[in-house]
């Protein structure tokens, strides 16, 4: 059983009602109360508000109290209000501000209590996961298991290293060859 209660067209940017929203989720209504009671945002006002509608609407219409969890809580973006302000001039948008508004909606959720007779799932159960390998590895490595494709695989990255092999020849020529100078014995550039 659902029971849904809202606020439309409210005078704060959705993104600060969002901020407040966070970690309301899976709480009892009171909870969320108590927790939203010491928060010093002004949409502080906004969510207390929803939040008693939505269980005045469980007692009223539904006639419920105990055992409601908040199932969903979104916030949506409003019409904006255009205002001017002179004092930009011709910058930012030339002096257009934009006063957003927000729609809260909460959605509340009835704890089910789940009867002895249904099975009950294991807490520890696994699911087994296929391990896939792309089309060009499977038709090289056919007929090896996971395990021996990921050693031969590992394998053939240290045998040929970073580089092809003319290029770590050449790497390893630079490192054994001395260094040319640039400088003349007498201490200037050539």
């Amino acid at each position: 059983m659902e029971i849904k209660a809202s606020a439309t067209y409210l005078r704060i940017s959705p993104s600060k009602l969002r901020l407040l929203t966070k970690g309301l989720r899976g709480l009892s209504p009171e909870k969320a109360l108590q927790k939203i009671q010491f928060y010093p945002q002004k949409g502080k006002d906004f969510l207390v508000k929803v939040i008693k509608q939505a269980l005045a609407n469980a007692k009223n219409n539904f006639k419920k109290e105990e055992g409601l969890i908040i199932k969903k809580i979104e916030v949506g973006e409003g019409p904006r209000l255009k205002r001017m302000d002179k004092s930009h001039g011709a910058r930012f948008d030339r002096g257009i501000i934009h006063k957003k508004t927000a729609h809260l909606f909460l959605t509340l959720e009835a704890e089910e209590v789940k009867s002895q007779n249904e099975p009950q799932k294991p807490k520890n159960e696994k699911k087994v996961i296929k391990n896939k390998l792309p089309r060009s590895k499977l038709t090289r490595y056919s007929g090896t298991s996971p395990e021996e494709f990921v050693s031969l695989s590992h394998s053939s990255v240290q045998q040929t290293g970073r580089y092809s092999a003319s290029r770590n020849k050449k790497i390893e020529e630079e490192k054994t060859s001395p260094r040319r100078s640039t400088r003349r014995k007498n201490g200037t550039k050539s």
